[in-house]
């Protein structure tokens, strides 16, 4: 997994349930995760970042002292409260955030996040001009509705890993819906 890679997976945890834990001055992230989603993390990790990262069942532990790391830690937070930060934030994180803590509901996925009540304004505003889908608050974090453009869009701008976990999150109702409709 190649640096842009591991700040993807950090800005998906930050927008779901991840934190960094600052010890003595010193950084680590930590990205909580469902066992299940343990094959899907480890495929995104990949191999030769051994020395970096902490895998168990259930968290992943980013052990890194760059000033790409640093930077992120400075956008988002505020004293020890975790914030939204739109600055990296791109589609691909947002599906990665959605794969790794979405849950299935009719006609949409809710996604867990720990971001300050303030913020989540932001964020949705946020979610709507990246992924051009209706977005809602929720009471675990928020609403992304499934829409025909939003689906057609995973599949296209992600790659098959990341396409078929969202696909998993959609309403199998809609999906054999979507299946007719989508062209590829």
């Amino acid at each position: 997994m190649h640096p842009t890679g591991l700040t993807q997976i950090i800005l998906a945890g930050l927008l779901g349930e991840g934190e960094f834990l600052n010890v003595n001055g010193k950084l680590s992230f930590r990205l909580p995760f469902n066992e299940e989603m343990l094959d899907y993390i480890r495929a995104i990790v990949g191999k030769g970042m051994e020395r970096k990262l902490v895998l168990n069942r259930s968290e992943l532990i980013i052990e890194e002292e760059t000033d790409q790391f640093k930077l992120l830690y400075s956008e988002w937070y505020e004293g020890d409260k975790k914030i939204y930060s739109s600055k990296q934030i791109d589609f691909h994180s947002i599906i990665l955030w959605a794969n790794i803590y979405g849950k299935r509901m009719t006609n949409g996925i809710a996604i867990r996040t720990t971001i300050n009540k303030e913020h989540k304004k932001n964020l949705i505003f946020s979610l709507f001009s990246h992924l051009n889908t209706p977005v809602v608050l929720s009471t675990v974090g928020v609403k992304l509705m499934i829409t025909e453009d939003l689906y057609r869009s995973v599949r296209k701008r992600t790659n098959i890993l990341h396409s078929t976990f969202f696909s998993n999150l959609i309403d199998k109702k809609h999906l054999q819906y979507q299946k007719y409709r989508v062209t590829i």
